[in-house]
């Protein structure tokens, strides 16, 4: 029997496994091991996943979490303006091609700040039951 796909569901499945594993990550405490960019790597991963479920009907074919937040900014969720300073933090991060996938050059910091407050918007967004 073929299984029936939501993928609004399978996103919000998908983000919640991404999260799991960018907290996992995170919290080694020697870093210098090189777990930052794998984590924000997944972190990244797990609030576009998050993002897309949140607005489905809109999104094609896209993977800026900048891109995809302004979109679900304009819908019936308002992120606070922390929020949003804390995705364009993690997008610059993401600069250069295939972005935290492959040795790049970021423009971005690897800050706490970011990790505590995306992760924390990923949690909400999980929550929320639109």
């Amino acid at each position: 029997m073929n299984k029936v796909y939501n993928l609004k569901d399978d996103y919000k499945r998908w983000s919640v496994v991404y999260l799991t594993g960018a907290e996992t990550l995170y919290k080694i405490e020697n870093r210098r091991i090189g777990s930052w960019i794998p984590a924000y790597y997944l972190l990244t991963h797990s609030l576009e996943l998050i993002l897309k479920a949140k607005i489905l009907a809109k999104i094609a074919n896209n993977h800026d979490v900048q891109k995809l937040a302004k979109m679900f900014d304009s819908s019936e969720t308002k992120l606070t303006d922390d929020e949003k300073k804390q995705i364009l933090e993690l997008s610059k991060l993401n600069i250069g091609p295939g972005g935290l996938r492959y040795d790049n050059k970021t423009e971005g910091v690897f800050s706490p700040k970011i990790f505590v407050i995306i992760s924390d918007l990923i949690k909400k967004l999980l929550k929320d039951k639109t």
